[in-house]
């Protein structure tokens, strides 16, 4: 729920962007990294977020497996030009390593 309306924001910032279900798996799994923003009064807000789609290529060279593909990379305005985006892209590094 908390995605489906956070994506909404995607159609504003991102060119040709679409909604995407994140519940669905019959061809792939979801993971959403979302970034906040921790204010001084220890509330949170949306920084930005990336999603990627995770399917299995049976015939990729050199060996088949999960493909992670980045399809929705969201810094908001505030918030650009402060490594946020490299930040993003390297959990995703992260994650394909199994950290």
């Amino acid at each position: 729920n908390y995605h489906s309306q956070v994506q909404k924001l995607a159609l504003w910032f991102i060119e040709n962007a679409d909604d995407v279900n994140v519940g669905d798996d019959q061809s792939g799994f979801w993971n959403v990294i979302y970034l906040f923003r921790q204010s001084s009064d220890k509330k949170y807000s949306l920084a930005g977020y990336l999603s990627l789609f995770h399917f299995h290529v049976p015939f990729h060279k050199p060996l088949p497996g999960i493909i992670a593909r980045v399809c929705q990379a969201l810094v908001l305005p505030p918030y650009q030009g402060q490594g946020h985006g490299t930040k993003l892209m390297e959990c995703v590094y992260d994650l394909a390593h199994g950290k």
